[in-house]
C-alpha cells in the first residue's frame, strides 16, 4: 500500500487483530477486531483515529470488540457481509466483487465461505495484501463449520489464483502448529523441513509468522498443492491426484 502501513495487534489467546493505517492522515482501519481493549491501546500510543471496521465473519473471536468500539468511537462504518443477521453492528453490508476505499486504498471483497456461510476476505489490489480471516493459515485451511470441503477447495482456488507476491494476513497464529503436518503428508518436501526451521526460529524469537507469502503456501502448504505432481506422488497417486474431500478426511 502506498501510504498505508499494517500493524499487528495481539489478542486474546492467539488472534491477530490487523490495523490500516493511513501513515498521511493517521486515519486506520481494524480488521476482525476481536477485543476492544488492544485495539484501543494501539490507538492511543501510535495517535491513531480510528473510522472503519472490516469484518470476515461472524464469530465472536473475530467480532468481540465490534460493539465497545463503536460505543467509544462515533461515526464508525462497520464493513461485513451482507446478509449476516449474526453481526448486528454493520453499517456497510458488502457482497461479493464490492470494491471499497479503506484508508485511501481501494479493497475487493472475495467470497470464500466455508469456515462458515458468509465468510469473506478482503483483498487491496495496489499492495497485494489479502486479509483471509480464519480460511488460509501457515502449512493449512480453515476448519470448515459450516460449508462443505468443495466450498473450501473453490474458497483455496480464489487466492492460489492470486499474485504469488500476495501477503497473507491469517488471524491467528498457527504456523508452527500445523507444518508438521504437512511435512507428515509430503516428508520428502525439502521446503517444508526449512520453512519449520525458520518458523522455530522466528517464534523462539517472539515474533509473528503472519503474513504468510502465497509463495511460500504453494510450496509447502498441502491444502494448495492438492493438484501438484510431487505431492500426488508423494501420497501414493501417481496416475491422479486425490480429490479435496480425500485431503480434508485424511488430515
Amino acid at each position: 500500500m502506498k501510504s498505508v502501513n499494517i500493524l499487528t495487534v495481539e489478542a486474546l489467546r492467539d488472534n491477530y487483530i490487523f490495523l490500516l493505517v493511513n501513515t498521511k492522515t493517521n486515519e486506520a482501519a481494524a480488521v476482525d477486531p476481536s477485543d476492544a481493549k488492544p485495539v484501543i491501546r494501539a490507538l492511543t500510543e501510535h495517535n491513531l483515529r480510528l473510522t472503519s471496521i472490516l469484518l470476515t465473519h461472524h464469530h465472536a473471536d473475530h467480532i468481540g470488540g465490534v460493539a465497545e468500539l463503536n460505543a467509544s468511537i462515533s461515526g464508525l462504518k462497520i464493513f461485513g457481509p451482507a446478509n449476516e443477521t449474526r453481526i448486528p453492528l454493520i453499517t456497510h453490508p458488502v457482497n461479493t466483487n464490492d470494491e471499497v476505499i479503506i484508508c485511501g486504498e481501494n479493497a475487493i471483497v472475495l467470497d470464500v465461505h466455508a469456515h462458515t456461510r458468509t465468510h469473506i476476505a478482503w483483498y487491496f489490489t495496489g499492495s497485494n495484501d489479502l486479509f483471509s480471516g480464519d480460511t488460509l493459515f501457515g502449512g493449512t485451511c480453515g476448519a470448515i463449520f459450516e460449508g462443505t470441503p468443495r466450498d473450501m477447495f473453490e474458497a483455496l482456488c480464489k487466492i492460489a489464483l492470486l499474485p504469488h507476491s500476495t501477503r497473507i494476513w491469517c488471524s491467528h497464529e498457527y504456523t508452527s502448529m500445523f507444518l508438521p503436518e504437512a511435512l507428515r503428508f509430503e516428508p520428502s518436501n525439502y521446503k517444508i523441513a526449512q520453512r519449520i526451521a525458520k518458523v522455530s526460529k522466528i517464534r523462539a524469537e517472539g515474533k509473528h509468522t503472519v503474513p504468510l507469502l502465497l509463495s511460500e503456501e504453494l510450496d509447502t502448504n498441502p491444502f494448495l498443492r492438492f493438484n501438484n505432481p510431487e505431492f500426488a506422488n508423494a501420497l501414493g497417486c501417481p496416475t491422479g491426484w486425490p480429490t479435496f474431500e480425500q485431503l480434508i478426511k485424511i488430515s
